[in-house]
């Protein structure tokens, strides 16, 4: 059986996509990359992504591709925008490239070759290469390649997959949507992440070939061993051996031994309208103008297909007819049936909730989606009040879109809303100075997805001295708002001052929920005070939560920083290990004592003493820590 890959397994993607050319711009290949790049966050690959890669941006972006590869990970490049061939070598031209000849041309372009030798030098496991890229004149516009020769056939390394958007010899469309025509059938089958990415590709071939009517076909070659899936292989796969990718002959040959004696002039024209030149074409063409074999059960079961638009309908001509002359046409709209039953399920589930994080998963899902429309019209439509909480902060549309869109949000749990109390006592050098705080914390939920927590503490200090006792009193009130269950802080205040909040998100991978051993979440960006904010999450296990508490109940979740986390500070203490509770739907720092140096997880009853012991000249001084009172106590 094929072996699903290992989480280790290390994945590695470069992503390229440009648009704004000087003299040939192209609609959708930025969007073709953005796309694309949070498709293989998604499915565990760390990536490198580039838009509108310039002259002097192109070594850059490979020196840093090549330092991620290592032996034995998973390579994968995707490059939608212009390519050309010059003496059978294919070129991915910058942005700012300024061709007048083709001389020019090597040193204003990204070269296939260079991609090919950083792979092969790598010593990867499993090389996928998509181009999305025109195959000829650089500058056509309402195509993204003109009639020509195309680009040249690549000597790939072994275990290497090329994907073309286009066979040579035709073009590739730029799409009238947000993505090209290739791009788009290519994200939506590596939905089905479980299969093999021969079928995968096969998919996209057959859903592209009947959307443009056969003027577009993509086109594979190369050769890997084993199985690859995006995600996890389905069981039953079979066993692991090499899947060669046929060659253009194979291929002629097999289109060839399908059609020659069925008879149909239509699929002797098809073949002439590919291999005009073909090995075939004199016997294709004179099959053409003999009279149309009778045909009629054929006809007949596909008038059938043809009328119900049923998939039962169309799986009975397949069967019956697996090479007849509308094969390619009832597969694809076998799949087109598929999807659009996926579709309107997941919009009747947006719908019915009538939500934010909803309609913008649905969205997210479905961007081209039969009722895309009405559900953008429905997010337009929404109360404020019901759409996002009110904050006294200004977060920007970006930030705010991508929070809402990501899978993180849209599976973050209700929390409980919740009051906490906690009365703590402390003494130091020698009893000089003691200590009396007292804090309570309430959380609610202002919008569906996010998380307030107000606290208000007060304390009050007194040194007792040689010259009699001196005090002094403090109040503090504080607002933070949170996203995912209280991971990931959006902004707090300190009294009526904004003390800080984000202003941009980069990207945001993965989620923890639903809660599961493996699990990883990654958010970067940056605080409004210019705070680098990285955080980078994984769930490591799950324990009884009265072993943190004997209040608590249910099941704790420890989740722990994961490379290059930078932790969040808390007051005197900085959080880095902590536990979801899920009988409260919110993470334990936001409930546990949060006064006591080093012991930011404290979940204490009354009594519960504590000490922290700190340099203080050539003396240590120890700080005593009593907990008078801690109370949880649901407010729903």
């Amino acid at each position: 059986m094929a072996k699903s890959p290992e989480p280790s397994e290390k994945r590695v993607a470069l992503v390229i996509g440009n648009s704004t050319y000087k003299n040939s711009p192209l609609k959708n290949p930025t969007n073709d990359a953005k796309d694309m790049a949070a498709k293989l966050r998604s499915l565990g690959f760390e990536v490198i992504e580039r838009s509108n890669l310039r002259t002097r941006q192109m070594g850059a972006a490979l020196r840093e591709f090549r330092s991620k590869l290592t032996p034995g990970a998973v390579a994968l490049v995707f490059y939608a925008g212009h390519g050309v061939q010059i003496r059978g070598e294919n070129y991915l031209p910058t942005v700012d490239a300024e061709i007048d000849s083709e001389e020019d041309i090597p040193s204003q372009s990204l070269s296939v070759k260079q991609v090919m030798d950083v792979l092969d030098d790598a010593k990867t496991r499993l090389n996928l290469v998509f181009l999305d890229a025109c195959r000829n004149n650089p500058y056509a516009r309402s195509f993204r390649s003109a009639a020509g020769e195309g680009l040249a056939r690549v000597s790939a390394p072994s275990g290497t997959l090329i994907s073309y958007a286009t066979r040579p010899g035709s073009v590739a469309a730029d799409g009238e949507g947000r993505n090209g025509l290739y791009t788009g059938y290519l994200l939506k089958q590596m939905e089905q992440s479980n299969q093999p990415v021969e079928q995968v590709l096969k998919r996209v071939v057959s859903g592209v070939k009947a959307a443009s009517q056969g003027r577009q076909e993509p086109w594979m070659e190369g050769s890997i061993e084993g199985d690859f899936c995006f995600g996890n292989c389905a069981a039953g796969g079979t066993a692991a051996s090499p899947a060669r990718i046929r060659t253009a002959g194979e291929i002629e040959d097999d289109l060839w031994e399908s059609i020659r004696g069925s008879g149909s002039k239509a699929a002797f024209d098809e073949y002439l309208r590919q291999y005009p030149r073909g090995k075939y074409a004199a016997q294709a063409a004179s099959l053409a103008k003999a009279p149309v074999a009778d045909d009629s059960q054929q006809m007949a079961a596909w008038s059938r297909a043809d009328k119900s638009r049923s998939v039962a309908d169309y799986e009975a001509y397949l069967s019956s007819y697996p090479s007849g002359r509308f094969a390619a046409l009832a597969a694809s709209r076998i799949a087109l049936t598929r999807n659009a039953a996926a579709d309107d399920e997941a919009w009747a589930r947006a719908s019915q909730a009538n939500s934010r994080p909803a309609l913008m998963a649905y969205v997210n899902a479905y961007p081209g989606g039969s009722h895309a429309d009405a559900a953008r019209q429905k997010l337009r439509d929404l109360p404020a009040a019901q759409a996002r909480p009110h904050l006294p902060f200004q977060l920007s549309e970006d930030t705010w879109n991508r929070l809402e869109a990501s899978e993180a949000f849209q599976r973050t749990p209700e929390p409980r809303a919740m009051e906490v109390q906690v009365d703590l006592r402390t003494n130091s050098q020698e009893g000089k100075v003691e200590s009396w705080a007292k804090e309570v914390r309430r959380l609610r939920q202002p919008a569906p997805g996010w998380l307030e927590v107000r606290s208000n503490t007060s304390s009050q200090q007194k040194f007792n001295g040689l010259m009699g006792s001196t005090g002094s009193v403090q109040s503090v009130q504080e607002y933070a708002y949170w996203a995912f269950g209280g991971l990931l802080q959006i902004g707090r205040l300190q009294g009526s001052t904004v003390a800080s909040y984000i202003a941009s998100i980069d990207r945001i991978e993965g989620s923890l929920f639903p809660m599961r051993e493996g699990a990883r979440i990654r958010v970067e960006g940056k605080y409004n005070n210019g705070a680098v904010l990285k955080l980078s999450k994984q769930v490591v296990g799950k324990v009884a939560a009265s072993s943190l508490s004997p209040e608590l109940t249910g099941d704790a979740w420890q989740v722990k920083p994961a490379e290059g986390d930078v932790p969040r500070n808390e007051g005197k203490y900085t959080v880095t290990e902590d536990y979801f509770l899920e009988d409260l739907g919110v993470f334990l720092s936001q409930v546990a004592v949060r006064t006591v140096p080093e012991k930011p997880l404290l979940m204490s009853p009354p009594g519960g003493q504590y000490f922290w012991d700190m340099p203080y000249g050539k003396e240590i001084v120890r700080t005593n820590y009593i907990i008078d009172r801690h109370v949880l106590a649901a407010s729903k």
